[in-house]
């Protein structure tokens, strides 16, 4: 609908009820009506003063001007000159009375030349009225008239008096002809400015109710309604703007309808892109259990093929399988622990950590391949360090082996060196900076802006000279950003590098249990498993021929099944039957029913004896979860024949078997 195709009703001409304009109009023009008589009367009023105070000054004057004239006719008693004198007071309409009075205060002489046509001569008695006045002009005035009584003197003799009565009728029909006249005035005005009040309103509001018009159609849905611009005065502009303004809005729902779409496609992209991560996550996680189930049987076998072998060569070429299957199992955590941390799912402990001898740990580990290498590779501790402190001791492990290992496998003479220190003198900002530096081969301004992104490396010759895939720093620097820390570095070509890690210093108390681990724990001879009964729950043939080996070397009787199902039924069986398992090692993935279904199923019937989960999931929630189902251990794949065979070891020795877990509920 356009601006002409709809007029609006109340534009219908002038028989329409009162508008808004129309009413503002009428109370203007009452308010001026008002105003007007309020005037009318307070002027009304003033000029009733100002003439009674005009007719008293007149009565006053005239009255003065008549006693010096008849001054010497009263002395002389000049009868003529005196009705002269009277004669005179036939100029004036609104003279009522003019009287002339002796020394005695008699009157000698009235005039009344409106009503008698003439003087006359009267020496009646005296008047007491003019015999009360003083000596000065006196006057008053009545409602309808002024007095005014002047003495007559000669010098300072009082020779009479003059007595003089004006009229206010002339004075009053002469000021209500002005009031009539401008009464008639305003009245014309007032209604001349209603009338140029009402020609503008029409004018101004014709236009007005067509952009309300305009509205209406809008506010309808028609957006493609304008306003006619036929002005070009303000309400021209107006409408131009009005137009505008439309122009605007139009404009703004095309481009929100365009914000939309796009928001639309981002949160389509958004949820494919969360699908994709999970599926990525899904898919890394079964690829590491499947990758990790082989390499268990790869190491496991290798450890065995180790101590069997028969001569130094056959025993180098296990190294070499063993060292190359290590280096894969390292390569596929730095894949998962990357994963972990691109879908913000790492996580970090707060426990009492031992930097120094972490940093020392590390530094005995990798000493043997610096020596190798004929490079030098010391610790040195510059500053007094917190014995233990509150981090992750696992991850700044880690990320020392990568910053040290990095060092050692750059450098190719000189020395590598570690520095440990405390910065900091508020209890809120000491850090703990461990420095690595070293004289390797170094990196540029360019390099270094790069150094941290995964894969990425100096250039592709730094890669085929040195290998690696370029995530151990990513993984390094994102380790140190979730410890609450940094990882700086500073380097030059040919000179050498130094990274500098730096983890907050939060000092805390020792743990109560001081041992390393179950790799320190020692086994009880050469056959720590000696007549224990062990139930494998394993799927995998593979590993379960590497346990099975791992456990009669130990001195173990051992019992295997293939699924949960037959895991719980064995178990319960062989306790049933008075010959029961010593403890049962659980794989937990598994068809039918897996590992920690299993293990529930086995401590709802009551079932007290140690269960020890096997994984191929390195991931915090997965050991937590084993240990929720009722596990009291757990172990991790690849398998670590010595650190089994103590976890196990341990378990059979507790002389105190305690009450048996409890199913936790399923998270």
């Amino acid at each position: 609908m356009s601006a002409h195709s709809e007029q609006d009703p109340a534009d219908r001409g002038w028989c329409r009820p009162i508008g808004l304009v129309m009413r503002i109009q009428i109370c203007v023009a009452l308010a001026l009506i008002g105003v007007a008589a309020f005037q009318f009367s307070v002027h009304r009023e003033s000029d009733h003063r100002l003439l009674r105070a005009l007719m008293v000054g007149r009565a006053r004057h005239l009255a003065e001007t008549a006693a010096r004239l008849c001054a010497e006719p009263l002395r002389a008693d000049d009868v003529g000159a005196l009705r002269r004198l009277a004669d005179s007071f036939r100029a004036g309409d609104d003279i009522l009375t003019a009287a002339i009075y002796d020394a005695e205060h008699r009157r000698l002489c009235s005039g009344r030349p409106a009503v008698h046509g003439g003087p006359t001569i009267d020496r009646s008695g005296a008047d007491p009225t003019i015999a009360a006045l003083g000596r000065a002009t006196a006057s008053w005035a009545s409602a309808d008239r002024v007095v005014a009584v002047a003495p007559a003197r000669i010098g300072e003799d009082r020779v009479g008096s003059v007595k003089i009565e004006l009229s206010y009728a002339p004075a009053l029909a002469a000021s209500a002809g002005i009031q009539r006249r401008a009464s008639l005035a305003l009245g014309g005005f007032l209604l001349g400015a209603v009338l140029l009040a009402a020609v503008a309103a029409r004018l101004i509001m014709h236009p007005v109710r067509r952009l309300l018009g305009v509205a209406r159609s809008v506010a309808m849905g028609d957006f493609d309604a304008r306003a006619a611009v036929d002005r070009s005065d303000e309400l021209g502009e107006l409408a131009e703007s009005f137009n505008g303004m439309l122009d605007a809005l139009t404009l703004n729902d095309v481009h929100r309808e365009k914000l939309e779409r796009t928001n639309s496609e981002l949160r389509t992209s958004r949820a494919s892109a969360e699908a994709t991560a999970k599926a990525k996550a899904e898919f890394l996680s079964s690829m590491s259990h499947e990758i990790r189930t082989p390499l268990t049987a790869i190491l496991g076998f290798t450890e065995l093929l180790r101590e069997d072998a028969p001569d130094r060569a056959t025993r180098k070429v296990v190294d070499t399988i063993h060292e190359n299957g290590h280096h894969l199992l390292a390569l596929l955590d730095d894949i998962l622990d990357l994963s972990r941390l691109e879908a913000d799912r790492m996580s970090t402990e707060r426990e009492p950590c031992d930097v120094q001898r972490i940093a020392q740990g590390v530094v005995e580990l990798l000493r043997a391949r610096a020596e190798a290498r004929g490079v030098e590779l010391r610790l040195e501790t510059t500053t007094a360090v917190p014995a233990w402190i509150a981090s992750d001791a696992r991850r700044v492990r880690q990320i020392l082996l990568n910053l040290v290992g990095n060092a050692v496998k750059f450098t190719e003479h000189g020395h590598v060196v570690v520095r440990l220190s405390e910065e900091g003198s508020d209890d809120d900002d000491r850090r703990i900076a461990i420095e690595v530096e070293d004289t390797g081969i170094g990196m540029s301004g360019e390099q270094l802006s790069r150094v941290f992104a995964p894969f990425a490396q100096a250039d592709a010759t730094t890669t085929r000279r040195f290998g690696g895939t370029g995530l151990g720093l990513a993984l390094s620097h994102r380790f140190a950003i979730a410890l609450g820390g940094s990882i700086d570095v500073a380097s030059e070509t040919d000179v050498g590098s130094r990274f500098t890690l730096r983890i907050p210093s939060v000092a805390c108390e020792p743990p109560v249990d001081l041992s390393p681990g179950g790799d320190a724990t020692p086994a009880a001879g050469d056959a720590p498993l000696r007549g224990a009964r062990v139930l494998i729950a394993e799927d995998g043939p593979d590993n379960r021929c590497l346990i099975e080996a791992i456990i009669r070397r130990a001195g173990g009787d051992l019992c295997y099944t293939e699924n949960g199902n037959l895991a719980v039924a064995a178990a319960l069986a062989a306790e049933a039957d008075g010959r029961p398992f010593d403890l049962v090692l659980m794989d937990v993935q598994m068809p039918e029913l897996d590992g920690c279904e299993a293990t529930r199923a086995l401590r709802n019937a009551g079932y007290r004896r140690p269960i020890v989960a096997l994984t191929a999931h390195a991931l915090a929630d997965e050991m937590q979860r084993c240990l929720d189902a009722g596990c009291d251990a757990y172990e991790t794949k690849p398998i670590r024949r010595r650190r089994l065979l103590d976890t196990l070891a341990g378990l059979l020795t507790d002389a105190a078997p305690s009450p048996p877990p409890t199913a936790q509920p399923r998270r």
